[in-house]
């Protein structure tokens, strides 16, 4: 497994570079790079079933993390004995052929497959608690997000109405849809079937091209099966939560899926370009509620970061791309997947070099030598020296300490302690100066919400003016500034509250 392991990650890491590479200096559309970052995650999912007959070599010698003994393989039969051997000598693998007592040489074990032997089973089991901790996590999410679906409300008549329509426009069948409380825009979810998720509140025009965008965005999630890649993005997340690539392909993956999306909208909608970029604006909003940690089975139309908000605007409104891949493309795709999914045998699983043995030397049929006889020791007759006594523990003279200063501390009362030994005049003077700076306070405090909130509504109108007048760099600065808290009502800026 440790070989498939280095070799998958090693090959997906040089796809990914390349994939990168031709959606940075080509101008292929976002529904070719989802192609190409999908094929990416297949790679990193796929077992290896399907074995290349020409093979690699095993540079880091992974093939011995198959042996046994240390991450050696040693036949059957051989017996090994601590034997105390210098002399090496070519004949040592035809000793351990016939059985010859030997030792292996210990210096041969400390080599890179041995260590790896040893830590592997131990990364293993990390791994393993991992896996099953993520797995824990993306059940509770998906359980709880089967309560809300269960839990919604049937959707609006005339956007269910109008979601049918749609549907049948761009070639698909009706799609169930609910409304769920609490969502902060339209998502698509799968569990036996896909379910168009619709906010109980949402805080933009509900009628015209505006809903029309955001319905047909939706639906093309359904028609390209996003919901069902997001099945294989759990699996893949599941198996390498540890392993940072598998995160850059994902947000790779829904970036490109989200601007296809965007492309559908543009052919169905050709005259909407603006509704759908003021609903996409207003959903990335302030004011739009979030959910934390959205499972990875969840599509929807919410952007993630400002770079790709600012990206589908920029498409939304100027430009134009397909929404089907063309048959170069297809091939092309075909191509490097049939080059890169198989997995490859490793050229050294069939050249194993034999341990490094020692043999014993050839040793003649000699009587042993004979035992030695230990000297007589004859006593000696001088007198022995006195012994040195220490004199009783009674008798030694215990070290004085030296005598330390103690500087004269003096306690003042704290102010509570001040004010109770107050006269009853002074201390109803005292209670009555607290209850005045309370009430100056509180109504200092209600005139500063008010005032905060009016300041939040005329920057909510100014962020709507500048959207329909097509800046769309001062709508989201002014965006930005909400989401981080808007003018805060201690006269500092919200971050430096933060820190």
């Amino acid at each position: 497994m440790a070989w498939w392991v280095v070799q998958n990650v090693a090959i997906a890491a040089v796809l990914a570079a390349a994939v990168a590479l031709v959606c940075r200096l080509t101008k292929i559309g976002p529904v070719a790079r989802h192609a190409l970052w999908l094929m990416v995650l297949v790679k990193l999912v796929t077992p290896p079933l399907v074995v290349w007959p020409w093979a690699v070599p095993d540079v880091f010698g992974l093939t011995a993390l198959r042996a046994d003994a240390g991450g050696r393989r040693i036949d059957a039969g051989v017996r090994l004995t601590p034997v105390a051997l210098s002399t090496p000598s070519a004949g040592a693998p035809d000793a351990i052929a016939n059985g010859t007592p030997v030792e292996i040489d210990r210096a041969a074990d400390r080599s890179v497959p041995g260590i790896a032997s040893a830590i592997w089973p131990w990364m293993l089991g990390i791994w393993a608690a991992g896996s099953l901790g993520v797995l824990g996590v993306e059940a509770t999410r998906g359980a709880r997000l089967a309560r809300r679906v269960r839990a919604g409300a049937p959707a609006d008549p005339a956007i269910a109405k109008r979601a049918k329509e749609l549907a049948a426009a761009i070639g698909i069948r009706p799609v169930r849809m609910v409304t769920v409380a609490g969502l902060p825009s339209p998502a698509v979810w799968s569990f036996g079937g896909p379910v168009l998720m619709w906010p109980g509140a949402l805080e933009i025009d509900t009628t015209g091209d505006c809903v029309d965008g955001l319905l047909v965005h939706e639906l093309a999630h359904v028609k390209r099966g996003d919901h069902l890649i997001g099945w294989l993005e759990l699996a893949a997340g599941i198996v390498w939560w540890w392993n940072p690539l598998f995160w850059i392909v994902r947000s790779a993956l829904r970036e490109q899926a989200e601007l296809s999306c965007d492309a559908w909208v543009i052919s169905a909608l050709p005259h909407g370009r603006r509704a759908y970029a003021e609903s996409l604006l207003a959903l990335s909003g302030a004011t739009a509620p979030r959910v934390a940690s959205p499972s990875l089975v969840v599509v929807g139309i919410h952007a993630t970061s400002r770079r790709v908000l600012e990206r589908r605007l920029v498409m939304i409104m100027k430009g134009r791309a397909p929404v089907r891949l063309s048959l170069g493309a297809l091939l092309a795709i075909a191509l490097v997947a049939g080059a890169t999914l198989p997995a490859w045998a490793l050229g050294a699983a069939q050249q194993t070099t034999p341990p490094a043995v020692k043999a014993p030397p050839t040793v003649a049929q000699t009587a042993p030598p004979a035992a030695k006889t230990p000297p007589t020791v004859v006593p000696s007759t001088a007198p022995a020296p006195p012994a040195k006594t220490r004199p009783p523990r009674e008798a030694q003279t215990p070290k004085t300490a030296p005598a330390v200063a103690v500087k004269e501390v003096t306690w003042y009362p704290s102010g509570e302690r001040a004010a109770a030994r107050l006269p009853a005049d002074g201390l109803e003077l005292v209670q009555g100066f607290d209850k005045e700076r309370t009430a100056i306070l509180e109504d200092a405090q209600k005139k500063v919400d008010a005032r905060r909130a009016e300041i939040i509504k005329s920057l909510e109108a100014l962020q709507d003016q500048y959207t329909k007048a097509g800046k769309l760099d001062e709508a989201i600065a002014i965006r930005d500034y909400l989401r981080a808290g808007g003018p805060s009502p201690t006269g500092r800026f919200a971050y430096w509250e933060k820190r």
